[in-house]
């Protein structure tokens, strides 16, 4: 009996042992799964990085580099965890003075220094780089920063929590940054430092385009561009940032177009001339949902702008603009303003639901409002102020408090418009109402009579 029960305790110990062996083949496997899928090879926090375009063999022999610089076989610094707190140059990685084709790859780096330039990852005038899938947060500076550079790629890094912005770029012609996301930058507060509390800020850098980049969170801007001019903002989400989703200034021919921008001060502010703005969302702005001053010969087409706390879309200062084919409903104050702005074209645009009025005019004179759908807005469907010589024509204004209101305007031309009073709705209510109450007595008395 004793030796039957130590045999079974034998098995037992055998059994679990073999599930434990299997568990650790297994994990083991999937394990090296994972490692492979995600070519890690990270076995510990990395020295901080510095090269110039003289020492990148050095980098080679040292081993964390490998490549040659060329195109087809660049020089790769990848799968590196670096905190950069005691970095003698302030940052993570430092590229500088290089025109090899080079890559940083999969590297996660935090605790770059405070002073201005320094980040995560900086690259100061060299060319030829790939930045691909890397964690730059929780750095006292910048996440990824690039200035005096060309022809640089930036795609799928993520840069969150960093004091001042989270990707920079600045005197830079001919980047593109793609698929990158950016959230709850930005803390510094220094005056003469462009971009505090961006997301992603490009400054004084012509022919930049960014395409399908997120930014969230952060304390000023999502995407701003500051002298900076042929940029291409495209694709990209800007969501719940303390100033302005996508912004751009100082600059000329800037395209912002298939955006979606949601919860921000102003939704999108452009300063300039030759912007075309079209074919993005703009939702819950809590100020105006496009701003737009002292821009010339520009377009705001094709535009979904809805609930606003100010007016859905507001120009001032400009000329020679044209605001076509746009959606501009439910905002708090008017669907479309004009400040101080001469020949401006506002043509196809379905207006409503609007608390204050459709269209307003303050001291805005030789201007176009045409073929344009004002329904349903609280006050007036089109309201001048002191704005003369503007061409009214065959615009539909229906369920509005009342079509038209002048106040110390001359000049004006109305021409083939329709008109449809919301009183006139209200009357059709009553009548109908009357009617009702009318016909119940005579109805029930006929039907007395018949029992």
């Amino acid at each position: 009996m004793k030796e039957w029960r130590l045999y079974s305790i034998i098995i037992c110990m055998f059994f679990i042992f073999s599930i434990s062996i299997n568990n650790y083949i297994i994990n083991s496997e999937n394990s090296t799964e994972i490692n492979d899928q995600n070519n890690l090879t990270i076995k510990a926090i990395h020295p901080t990085i510095y090269v110039t375009g003289s020492n990148w063999s050095q980098a080679v022999i040292l081993g964390w580099c490998t490549g040659s610089g060329t195109q087809n076989e660049p020089y790769v610094i990848e799968d590196l965890i670096i905190d950069a707190t005691d970095s003698p140059t302030g940052s993570g990685i430092l590229i500088e003075s290089s025109t090899a084709y080079f890559r940083i790859q999969n590297c996660t780096i935090y605790n770059a220094n405070s002073s201005w330039g320094d980040a995560g990852i900086r690259i100061y005038q060299s060319s030829n780089g790939l930045l691909y899938d890397n964690n730059c947060s929780y750095n006292n500076r910048a996440g990824i920063f690039v200035s005096n550079c060309a022809s640089m790629i930036l795609t799928e890094n993520e840069a969150h929590h960093n004091m001042q912005f989270g990707i920079g770029v600045g005197n830079t012609p001919s980047a593109l940054l793609e698929g990158n996301t950016v959230s709850y930058n930005g803390g510094i507060i220094d005056p003469d430092i462009g971009g505090n509390g961006s997301g992603i800020g490009i400054i004084s850098s012509n022919l930049v385009v960014l395409i399908d980049n997120t930014a969230y969170n952060n304390l000023n801007f999502g995407i701003h561009a500051g002298y900076s001019n042929y940029t291409n903002i495209l694709n990209c989400e800007s969501k719940n940032n303390g100033y302005h989703g996508i912004g751009t200034d100082h600059s000329h021919d800037n395209t912002i177009v298939g955006n979606i921008v949601e919860n921000c001060e102003v939704g999108i502010i452009a300063g300039g001339y030759g912007f075309n703005i079209s074919n993005n969302e703009i939702l819950d702005s809590n100020s105006f949902g496009i701003l737009v001053e002292g821009n010339n010969e520009s377009t705001i087409n094709g535009n979904i702008v809805r609930n606003s706390v100010e007016s859905g879309i507001l120009m001032k200062n400009g000329t020679r603009n044209s605001i076509n084919d746009n959606i501009v409903t439910d905002n708090f104050r008017n669907g479309i303003a004009l400040n101080d702005c001469f020949n401006v074209t506002i043509d196809g645009n379905s207006i409503s639901n609007n608390n204050d009025h459709g269209i307003r005019f303050q001291t805005s004179d030789n201007n176009t409002i045409s073929n344009n759908e004002i329904m349903k807005n609280g006050q007036y469907g089109i309201f001048l102020t002191e704005s003369n010589f503007n061409e009214i024509i065959n615009n539909k204004l229906i369920g509005n408090q009342d079509c038209f209101y002048e106040v110390d305007c001359q000049g004006n031309i109305f021409t083939d418009n329709t008109c449809g009073r919301i009183v006139l709705r209200y009357s059709l209510i009553g009548v109908a109402a009357l009617l009702v109450i009318i016909a119940v007595p005579i109805v029930i008395v006929s039907f007395r009579k018949r029992k």
